[in-house]
C-alpha cells in the first residue's frame, strides 16, 4: 500500500543554517522517493512537529506554510486515489507511481489554469466533476503494462506509440482524452497525409488509441459521449495492402540452395534463415515469434532412433491469441529439427538460436534479429535467382495462398493460420481473388 507523507530531510540542511527542507514523499514496496511541492518550505528541527507531520507555532507564518503543505498533499493523495481506480499499482515500481502521480497533478493544474483564464465556470464543473475529463495521454503512457491483455512489449510498444503520435501533432504537449474529438481526428489525418505518409501508418496509430478509449471507458463511462470511433464519427481508414505472398517456385529456390554453414559467418546466418524460412512453411506458415519461442518440450510423442527424430507433434499456442495447434511435423521439420541436434536439448531449452524473453528488452533484441533475418530471407531468394522480396510475413502469406489455389475452402484455411476473425483470412487471400478476376478479365480481352 503506497502512502504519502510529511518529513524533514536532514541529510541536507540548508547551507549556513539548521534549516532542514520539508519534504513529501511517496513509499511504495518499501522504496521511498520525494514528490515536487508547489513551494519549498524549510524549517528547524525544533519547529516541526514529527507526530502531526506540521509545522509548530514558533516557525514564521506557521499558519500560512501549514495550508500549503496540506494543500499540497491533498492534491497528491486526490491523485493517488484516482490512480488505484485505475490501475493495480502494485505492479509499479515507486518512480513510476511517482510519474503518474505527477502527470495527474499536472494536468488538473494545467486545466484549472485554463479554465481561470476563460472563466468558464461551467466548463470548471465539467473538468473539475469528472476525473477522466482532466486525464491526459501521457498518464496511460505510463500505466500500460496493467492493461489487461497488453502484458507483451510489442503491445505495449504498440499503443506507446500511437500516444506519442498524438502527443506529437499536438506540439508535442498532452491532450486530454475529451480534446481527441472527430475534428481534431480529422485534422490530424489531413495532416499525415500531407507529410506523403499513407493510410496504414496512421490507422495503426489511431487503433492503439481507440484501445486506449475502451480501456479508460470501462473505468470512467462518462467518457462514452466523448467517444470519437465508430459509426457517424470518425472512421479509421486504410490504403490497399501491397502484394506480399510470392510465387512457390521462390520457396522451392531458397530450398535448394546449397549452404555450407561451416565456411564463415555470414555463410552459417544464411543457412539459419534458410532453415527458419522452412520451418515456418512446413508448419502451416507459422509466425516467427512463435518459432522463436519453441521449445523442445513443444514436441510431443517424439520418437527418436540412432540420436535423430523421426517424428512428433508440433504443440503450442499461437502469441497473438493463445488458439491451440497440435500437428505432426513434416518429414522437412524433422530433419530441420535434427539439424539443430533437437536430442541433445533438455526439455526447457529452446530449439533455435533466436532468443526470445517477454521483456522490453528481450523484445527489442527479436525486433533486431527478426529485422536481420528477413532482409537474409530476401537475399536467399536472389541468390535462387528470384528478384522477390521474402520477409516472414511473405511466407505466412504465400502458403495460405497456395492453400486457396489448392481449392482448401476459406473456413478450414481461417483455421490452419489460426485467425479469430475470417475478415482477417479473406485479406490473405486478396491476393488469389485479384488473380482470379485478372484471369475473367484475359478471356474476353
Amino acid at each position: 500500500m503506497a502512502s504519502i507523507y510529511f518529513s524533514v530531510d536532514i541529510r541536507r540542511p540548508k547551507v549556513g543554517t539548521e534549516l532542514y527542507p520539508i519534504k513529501l514523499w511517496l513509499t511504495h514496496r518499501e522504496l521511498s522517493v520525494s514528490l515536487k511541492m508547489k513551494k519549498r518550505f524549510y524549517s528547524s528541527l525544533e519547529h516541526w512537529d514529527e507526530s502531526k507531520a506540521q509545522l509548530r507555532r514558533g516557525h514564521p507564518n506557521s499558519k500560512r506554510a501549514n495550508f500549503q503543505l496540506t494543500s499540497d498533499r491533498a492534491k497528491f493523495m486526490e491523485a493517488m486515489e484516482e490512480l488505484e481506480r485505475m490501475f493495480d499499482i502494485k505492479q509499479f515500481h515507486v518512480t513510476e507511481v511517482k510519474n503518474m502521480l505527477n502527470e495527474i497533478v499536472a494536468s488538473k493544474e494545467d486545466a484549472s489554469r485554463d479554465i481561470n483564464l476563460n472563466q468558464d465556470k461551467k466548463l470548471g464543473a465539467a473538468i473539475n466533476g469528472s476525473q477522466s475529463n482532466s486525464m491526459g495521454l501521457k498518464l496511460f503512457s505510463c500505466g500500460l503494462k496493467t492493461m489487461k491483455n497488453y502484458s507483451e512489449p510489442k503491445s505495449r510498444d504498440w499503443i506507446r506509440d500511437g500516444v506519442a503520435a498524438i502527443i506529437k501533432f499536438n506540439g508535442k504537449k498532452d491532450i486530454l482524452m475529451t480534446d481527441i474529438t472527430v475534428q481534431f481526428l480529422k485534422k490530424l489525418e489531413e495532416d499525415h497525409l500531407d507529410r506523403g505518409n499513407n493510410l496504414n501508418g496512421l490507422a495503426a496509430y489511431l487503433s492503439a488509441i481507440r484501445k486506449v478509449f475502451n480501456y479508460t471507458a470501462g473505468t470512467y463511462p462518462n467518457l462514452d459521449s466523448h467517444y470519437p470511433f465508430g459509426r457517424g464519427r470518425y472512421s479509421i481508414k486504410t490504403d490497399t495492402t501491397p502484394v506480399r505472398s510470392v510465387d512457390v517456385n521462390v520457396i522451392e529456390g531458397i530450398r535448394t540452395l546449397k549452404i555450407d554453414p561451416t565456411t564463415d559467418s555470414t555463410s552459417k546466418a544464411n543457412w539459419k534463415a534458410q532453415q527458419y524460412a522452412l520451418f515456418m512453411y512446413n508448419c502451416r506458415g507459422m509466425n516467427f515469434k512463435d518459432v522463436a519461442k519453441l521449445r523442445k518440450s513443444n514436441i510431443q510423442k517424439a520418437t527418436y532412433k540412432k540420436g535423430l527424430l523421426e517424428k512428433g507433434m508440433l504443440d503450442f499456442r499461437r502469441s497473438k491469441n493463445g488458439k491451440k495447434f497440435h500437428f505432426p511435423l513434416t518429414k522437412e521439420a524433422t530433419q530441420i529439427l535434427n539439424n539443430f541436434n533437437i536430442n541433445q536439448l533438455a526439455d526447457s531449452d529452446h530449439i533455435f538460436p533466436i532468443g526470445y524473453e517477454k521483456t522490453d528488452s528481450g523484445h527489442a533484441t527479436y525486433c533486431t534479429r527478426r529485422k536481420r533475418y528477413n532482409a537474409r530471407m530476401t537475399a536467399l531468394a536472389t541468390m535462387a535467382g528470384f528478384d522477390s522480396k521474402v520477409t516472414t510475413y511473405v511466407l505466412r502469406y504465400t502458403f495460405a495462398n497456395e492453400l486457396k489455389k489448392n481449392d482448401v475452402p476459406d473456413n478450414a484455411i481461417q483455421d490452419i493460420l489460426g485467425h479469430d476473425d475470417p475478415r482477417v483470412t479473406q485479406l490473405y487471400l486478396r491476393e488469389h481473388e485479384a488473380d482470379k478476376l485478372n484471369d475473367y478479365v484475359s478471356r474476353v480481352v
